[in-house]
Parts: structure tokens; C-alpha cells; sequence
């Protein structure tokens, strides 16, 4: 499934085919629009936030120099000193790293995530000739946080981009328990991850009640069971 605050950018060639793909945009309910050549200021684009290379929302800026979060590094993936490269970018305080990666692609934006989550960065990938969007978005199970789909490329994109750009994010509600009941015996079930849990974290559990509750995992010590930071006890199957 794909994360729903993955972004989607719209890259644009120049200034005439800003104009052209405007409308496909407000269709999707994209909202973020690339440009790597100078244009004009236009009030069609009141409501994008606009990344190029002078007078918008977000300036493209030298990978290999500091930035701030009002830029953003692209870097071309060829080699494995790119991937470097590309690391130490994500280092230097730009908003996001987008990285084009067209002969290879797997292997180099395994990496590249990895790395970007492990240090809490943003990483955006550019969408290739023959390349899939669920690709970009689910690789290594975790996805880039964006990506860049050329306007030419909008149209045979356009059905997935847009079961991607309405999903939104599951919201969660308190609730107050008000009445417990002997349901008998049964049995019960633990989920074991292959990764540790911290304070805080669990899982969205469900039943036949068609309910989901938030339940911690068993990273809380007690004084007669240790912790178990791999576990979440999710309950009895039959609740």
C-alpha cells in the first residue's frame, strides 16, 4: 500500500507546456509543479508550489553545497559514487534529494532509501520511460517520499496517480471502554515482527466487530514478565 503523504511532483519542460498541463494537475489535485528552465510569474499557478531554478517556492540548488529547506538537490544516478553523493546531499539541509536513476533502478534506490530514512531525510525519485509508480513507491517496502512524473508521461499515468493523490490519511479517535464481558476461552494471538518496537509504538489490531484498536506492544516492563520489544499481543481471535 502506498504511504498517503507520498508526494507527487509534476515536471514541466518550459514555460508553454506549464500552461498545457495546468489543467490536468487541478484534475488529479496535484499541486506541486517542476521546472528546470526560468518562467515567468503566472496567477494560473496561485495554489502550486513551484520548484525551479529562480523566483519560486522552492529553488533547485548545488547538491554538493549547503541548502536550506527552501531548496531542493537533483543528482543523476549512474554509479555508486553517485549514490554517495546523493547521500551526503541529504545531509546538507536541502528540503529533498531527487534522484534520477534510469539504467538501474532497484538496486541504487534501495540504497538511497535506506539511507535517507535512516537519517530522516527526503528522498524523491524522477519516473523513467518504463518505469511504474507503485516501483518508485514501494521499493525496499518503504518508497521514496515523492515523485517527479514528467507532463509527458501524465496521460498513460493518470488512473494510477490518481488512485494515489485521493488516498488520505487514517485518522484515529479515542474511544472509551464502557462494559467488559467473559467471552469464554479461545485462542489467543501475538504478532512477532523481525524488527524491535519502541515505548509508544503497536499495531492497528482488528476483529469481526469490524473495529480497530491501537494496541501497545510489549515494550513495557513488568516486575514478573520481561519485555518482549518484538511483540505485540493482539488478543483473542473470536473477540
Amino acid at each position: 500500500m502506498v504511504d498517503p503523504v507520498k508526494d507527487i511532483i509534476v515536471e514541466a519542460t518550459d514555460e508553454e507546456e506549464v500552461g498545457q498541463v495546468l489543467g490536468q494537475m487541478a484534475e488529479l489535485g496535484l499541486t506541486k509543479l517542476l521546472v528546470r528552465k526560468p518562467f515567468a510569474a503566472d496567477s494560473r499557478l496561485q495554489g502550486i508550489t513551484t520548484i525551479g531554478v529562480s523566483g519560486t517556492d522552492v529553488l533547485i540548488a548545488d547538491a554538493d553545497k549547503q541548502g536550506g529547506p527552501g531548496t531542493a538537490a537533483i543528482i543523476e544516478i549512474t554509479t555508486s559514487k553517485d549514490v554517495e553523493r546523493a547521500v551526503r546531499a541529504g545531509e546538507r539541509g536541502h528540503a529533498f534529494v531527487i534522484v534520477s536513476c534510469r539504467n538501474w533502478v532497484i538496486i541504487p534506490l534501495e540504497n538511497l532509501v535506506a539511507e535517507f530514512s535512516r537519517r530522516g531525510r527526503r528522498l524523491y525519485a524522477m519516473l523513467e520511460d518504463g518505469q511504474e509508480v507503485d516501483l518508485l513507491f514501494t521499493v525496499l517496502e518503504r518508497g521514496v517520499d515523492g515523485v517527479v512524473v514528467p507532463a509527458s508521461m501524465l496521460p498513460r499515468t493518470k488512473e494510477k496517480l490518481r488512485s494515489i493523490a485521493v488516498k488520505s490519511p487514517l485518522g484515529l479517535s479515542k474511544a472509551r471502554v464502557v462494559r467488559v464481558s467473559d467471552a469464554g476461552l479461545g485462542e489467543r494471538a501475538c504478532v512477532d515482527t523481525t524488527s524491535t518496537l519502541n515505548v509508544g509504538e503497536g499495531m492497528l489490531v482488528g476483529s469481526m466487530s469490524s473495529f480497530f484498536f491501537l494496541v501497545h506492544s510489549e515494550t513495557i516492563p513488568t516486575e514478573y514478565i520481561p519485555t518482549r520489544q518484538f511483540r505485540v499481543n493482539a488478543g483473542a481471535i473470536h473477540s
